[in-house]
């Protein structure tokens, strides 16, 4: 039954960046439609990266959470596929 209901894409989507923290403050920073959250169930595009929520003092760090400074989640809204595209290669160009 699931796989007939939810068939097809999903508008959430990861991926990471070279750079680490720094490089996803500015990607984030940069973009115009996507706006920083983490309530996937709007229809505005999101972005948010879950190495936000580590803490800065946290000095120990296992491969996974390290893995995490680097990622970037996006999810896809209702507006114009043309529009987000731009929006994220010139967030891209910025980093």
């Amino acid at each position: 039954m699931a796989v007939k209901q939810f068939s097809g894409g999903t508008g959430l989507f990861s991926f990471e960046l070279h750079g680490g923290a720094a490089a996803v403050e500015r990607f984030m920073d940069s973009l115009q439609i996507f706006k920083i959250g983490v309530n996937w169930g709007g229809y505005e595009s999101l972005v948010y990266s879950p190495g936000l929520g580590i803490h800065p003092a946290q000095t120990t760090r296992t491969e996974y959470e390290t893995r995490l400074e680097h990622t970037i989640r996006l999810s896809v809204g209702l507006e114009e596929t043309a529009d987000l595209m731009e929006d994220v290669f010139q967030a891209l160009d910025c980093i």
